[in-house]
């Protein structure tokens, strides 16, 4: 796990964070209120449905 020191280790409960290594800061966490369950759902379903048109070769009415 991380070091009791780290700060995502503090994150709990429905809280998104992100922690960047900068060249000019060092690492920068930043943090938040995730989405919601059913937001969450509703892009991965749209993410998948938009990789599976991708993938389709393109169809030609006759």
């Amino acid at each position: 796990m991380l070091p009791d020191g780290d700060p995502l280790a503090a994150i709990e409960g429905p809280i998104n964070a992100l922690t960047l290594d900068t060249d000019l800061l060092g690492p920068v966490t930043i943090s938040g209120a995730g989405a919601g369950r059913i937001e969450t759902g509703f892009a991965l379903l749209a993410d998948i449905l938009a990789i599976h048109a991708q993938s389709q070769p393109p169809r030609f009415r006759r």
